[in-house]
This record gives structure tokens, C-alpha cells and sequence, in this order.
């Protein structure tokens, strides 16, 4: 089970961890409710990810793509198994099954692409290195987090419950201003720099450059986290970025880059219909012996 608590927590990613933690800080529920999804044996998650744009102000040339999918994580002990299917468009784009256990003193990981006809096996490590890396994960310790309140999220705002897999969840709102917190970790410098690079363009200077794209003017990410009225877990977790890359879309550095590439064609506005990032979770502590495979 342990082991399987940092496998969950990187497969789960940024979306909700954002909301878990650095303003997950400022709200007890909240808080309580990522200390419960640290201790889950087993759990079912579907990210889905919208992406719709306008460049023209018709549909001839509007990009709406919807890509998701599931994500099943059994842990028992040192044993792990995972199943990941990606969709996009409602087709199946790639399937991945994985499975992990010690063998005579070597955790090993089988991983097949075709539901399990066939397997590859690699040992990673001795077992005994996880086992002691992994000392004292099944605690956590509040305090360890007390630096978490200066990251740039909001205290989260109760909107109500609403309907998550059939169940009633309170939602929470909040906001993260991911620009403040390039300001703040002194990385203004070294993002404009990677900017620069990026577009191979000499001409530029990071103070040009910064005129281009006031971080300043920037919108924050919209985050939203909805919590089970029937056991406090956790149950669904979405960033919104549609007035974040808006406003990027809008500034003077990205109409440039656009104008430079495309030209006569190069749109008069690009409108950001929708981006959003968002994973709900179900199916949690459903556990079943975990079998190797031969």
C-alpha cells in the first residue's frame, strides 16, 4: 500500500494535488479529505481533458478536441497493478496494463500493450531499497505543510453540492495565480530566457520581451474540487484555463508568434472556448489479491 501511495499520487497528477494541497491548506474539509486519499488501497480515475478554439470566428476553423479515459490502481502491500486506457474523440488511442511485485528478492514490472495476451518483464531494483525508502510514508505529518499557505491559491470557497458518480459532493472553489508564483520563486528571469530560446529568435532582449507578456496582466487558473457528502473523499478534481490562455492568446508576445508563422492567413483574434483539465475518482479501497503474472 505503500508503495502504491507515490504511484497514485504521480498518475493523478497536477489537477488534483493542486486542489489537495496548496490550498487544500486553508480548508479543514478539504485537508481532511487529501489525508483520507493518502490511504487508499484502490481507486478508479478518469481524466478528460476539452480543448476548444476559434481562430476564425465560424466553425471552418475551430479545434474541439475531448481526450480521456481510465485509470485503475489496485495496491496490496508491495504489489501494485495499474490499467491505463487514453481516449480522444470517443477512439481508443493507447491501452497499457502494468503490474509489480517482488521475485526472489527483485521488484520486478511486467507491462503488456494488448490486454494482457503478452508481457514484458524488467526487475528495476532490489526490493529491499523500495521497502526502505518507503519508511514512515504510511504516516503524514501536518506540519511538513506549513509552508504550503505561501503558495499563490485561494482559500477555498464552498458553492454547494452538486452530482459526482450518481452522488451528492460538495464543491469547492478556488484560484491559483501561477504567474504570482513565477514572480514570487524568482523564475521571471529564467522563464523569459526559455521564451527566447524556444522561439530562436537573437533579436529579442528579456526586457522586450517582457513588455510582450506582462505577467501582471495575467488570469489565474480557475480550480474546482468536489468532495463525497458520504465519506469525505474526494471524488473530482478540474482546472479551468480558459481565461489563463486567453489572456495569453491576447497578449502582444503571442499575436506576434502567430503573425510570424502564419502570415497573410494568421487569424484577427483566436478565441478560447474552453480548455480544462479535470479527473473524478470512484471505485476507492475496492482491493482484490493481486496476482503476478507467470
Amino acid at each position: 500500500m505503500k508503495y502504491g501511495k507515490r504511484i497514485l499520487a504521480l498518475l493523478l497528477g497536477a489537477v488534483l494535488l493542486f486542489c489537495l494541497t496548496g490550498c487544500g491548506l486553508k480548508d479543514l474539509a478539504v485537508a481532511r479529505s487529501a489525508l483520507k486519499l493518502l490511504k487508499v488501497q484502490s481507486v478508479h480515475a478518469e481524466p478528460e481533458a476539452v480543448i476548444d478554439v476559434d481562430t476564425s470566428g465560424d466553425s471552418s476553423d475551430r479545434l474541439n478536441l475531448g481526450a480521456g479515459g481510465s485509470v485503475d490502481l489496485r495496491f496490496d502491500r508491495l504489489r501494485f497493478q495499474a490499467d491505463l486506457k487514453l481516449t480522444m474523440m470517443g477512439a481508443t488511442m493507447a491501452s497499457v496494463m502494468a503490474v509489480g511485485g517482488d521475485v526472489d528478492g527483485q521488484f520486478t514490472v511486467w507491462y503488456s500493450m494488448d490486454r494482457g495476451e503478452t508481457w514484458t518483464e524488467k526487475a528495476l531494483c532490489e526490493t529491499s531499497a523500495i521497502s526502505e525508502k518507503l519508511k514512515g510514508a504510511g504516516s503524514f505529518d501536518l506540519s511538513s505543510l506549513k509552508d504550503a499557505g505561501s503558495i499563490p491559491i485561494s482559500s477555498f470557497t464552498a458553492m454547494g453540492a452538486e452530482e459526482v458518480n450518481g452522488s451528492s459532493a460538495k464543491r469547492y472553489d478556488a484560484t491559483f495565480d501561477w504567474a504570482k508564483a513565477v514572480v514570487d520563486s524568482g523564475a521571471e528571469e529564467s522563464l523569459y530566457e526559455g521564451i527566447l530560446s524556444a522561439m530562436g529568435n537573437s533579436q529579442l532582449t528579456v526586457e522586450q520581451l517582457r513588455g510582450m507578456l506582462d505577467l501582471n496582466a495575467q488570469k489565474p487558473i480557475q480550480l474546482s474540487l468536489w468532495i463525497g457528502e458520504d465519506g469525505g473523499m474526494p471524488v473530482k478534481g478540474e482546472a479551468d484555463l480558459t481565461e489563463t490562455v486567453q489572456t495569453l492568446a491576447d497578449s502582444d508576445l503571442v499575436r506576434g508568434m502567430i503573425a510570424s508563422s502564419a502570415g497573410e492567413d494568421a487569424p484577427a483574434e483566436v478565441s478560447i472556448n474552453r480548455i480544462s483539465l479535470a479527473v473524478t475518482l470512484s471505485d476507492f479501497d475496492s482491493v482484490a489479491e493481486i496476482e503476478l503474472p507467470e
